[in-house]
């Protein structure tokens, strides 16, 4: 058994989209230790699932119509009760492109020598904003984390991310939404990171149960293409592509932070 754990968590209501992003993620089941963490799933459906994807991967279930919240501790108990130092975050609608898994293995090897409490596998500034604005406070040992912005309003974000177990257990313990979960500031004395160097290549497919436009081909190939799941435009998904990166970058980084640095006393000289 290795020291860290790849959780993938879902609930019944998104099979369609776990079945259709997880083959994608076939580097994580061979390399980790992988779950399925869920509220339940039928037999059927993870007799579907052994049969899609090779390799060894556990269906952790808190029980029918469970809260994310009540799956995430069950899966937390699992794991340390197991001996698990720490988990890769994974949700059900990551479909990927790309997985290094010779810097996975080393990244997360090394987060838990160094007793990292958290760190995001993927960039955590808007892609425009990474054109002007460089990295900074990067982890002492571990050069290629950074540490994230304390302006940044989602502390704990739920994309693709590592966690030492005690850690997470520890928010657990605050009985959070998980709305709340993601904008909490981090327990005292905890530092933050994120993962400059792009180890991992995927999208989000499906948001407030809505696919984005390229994810109908790849449900369609995977014959798994209902129509209960409504489609966003492509018009609708340019527009969140626009807020999400030339907004935040204009109004979050260019004003914020001039905003922070006339706030801060001059240093004497």
């Amino acid at each position: 058994m290795t020291s860290v754990a790849c959780v993938i968590f879902t609930c019944n209501k998104n099979y369609d989209v776990l079945n259709t992003c997880m083959p994608t993620m076939q580097s994580l089941i061979d390399n980790y230790d992988c779950f399925v963490a869920t509220d339940n799933f039928t037999k059927d459906q993870i007799g579907t699932l052994n049969s899609q994807n090779s390799g060894a991967f556990e269906v952790i279930q808190a029980g029918e119509n469970a809260s994310w919240i009540e799956v995430a501790k069950i899966m937390t108990k699992v794991l340390g009760e197991r001996g698990y130092d720490g988990f890769i975050c994974v949700l059900d609608d990551f479909y990927f492109s790309h997985i290094d898994d010779a810097q996975l293995i080393s990244l997360t090897a090394a987060a838990v020598k160094n007793d990292i409490d958290y760190f995001r596998l993927v960039n955590e500034k808007p892609r425009l904003s990474r054109l002007f604005i460089g990295p900074k406070d990067s982890h002492p040992i571990v050069r290629s984390l950074f540490q994230i912005p304390a302006d940044n309003p989602y502390k704990h974000s739920l994309s693709l991310s590592y966690w030492r177990v005690s850690y997470f257990n520890s928010l657990m313990d605050m009985n959070l939404s998980i709305w709340d979960f993601e904008t909490i500031n981090p327990i005292k004395g905890t530092i933050l990171y994120y993962a400059k160097n792009r180890i991992c290549n995927y999208r989000h497919i499906v948001e407030k149960g809505r696919m984005a436009p390229f994810a109908k081909k790849l449900f369609a190939r995977a014959n798994m293409l209902g129509d209960e799941r409504a489609t966003e435009s492509h018009y609708e998904y340019v527009i969140k592509w626009v807020r999400s990166n030339l907004v935040f970058f204009v109004f979050g980084y260019f004003f914020m932070n001039r905003r922070l640095r006339k706030s801060r006393p001059s240093s004497s000289t």
